[in-house]
C-alpha cells in the first residue's frame, strides 16, 4: 500500500535485572545482522567512578542530576563527545542533584516509524 508504515528496529530488548547505582557507565548496543554488537549511546566513562567532567562540569556525575539535551535526537556512542568540554559543545543539562522535573519523560520525541516506498 502506499504510504506504508512500519516499524522500524526499535528494540530488541534483553534484561537480567538490570541495576544501577547512579556513578556505573551505561552502553546501549545494537545487534548487527553478523551477530556482532555496535555501541550506540554511552553515558559515563567505564572505570571512572563519579569523576565524569560534562559541560566543563567537574565530577558532574557526583551530586548532579544530567538531563539530555532537547536537541539530541541521537545516541553518541563516544562518551567524550557527549559529554564535551563546554555547556555549548555538550549533550547534557547539568542539574542539581534530585532536580525531578524531567523525571519519566522524554524531552524530544524521536521518530520511531518510518514510511516505507511502495515496491513495484
Amino acid at each position: 500500500m502506499p504510504g506504508e508504515t512500519a516499524q522500524t528496529n526499535v528494540c530488541n530488548a534483553k534484561s537480567s535485572n538490570f541495576q544501577a547505582n547512579g556513578d556505573d557507565a551505561i552502553e546501549l548496543h545494537r545487534v548487527l545482522k553478523d551477530g556482532q554488537t555496535a555501541v550506540i549511546d554511552a553515558f559515563g566513562e567505564k572505570g571512572a567512578r563519579f569523576t565524569w567532567a560534562v559541560c566543563g562540569v567537574r565530577m558532574a556525575g557526583s551530586d548532579n542530576t544530567l538531563v539530555r539535551k532537547p536537541r539530541v535526537t541521537r545516541g553518541q556512542p563516544h562518551w567524550l563527545a557527549s559529554a564535551g568540554t563546554t555547556c555549548s559543545n555538550c549533550e547534557w543539562l547539568v542539574q542539581p542533584k534530585d532536580y525531578w522535573d524531567n523525571g519519566g519523560q522524554a524531552l524530544v520525541c524521536a521518530t520511531l516509524w518510518q514510511a516505507r516506498p511502495r515496491r513495484a
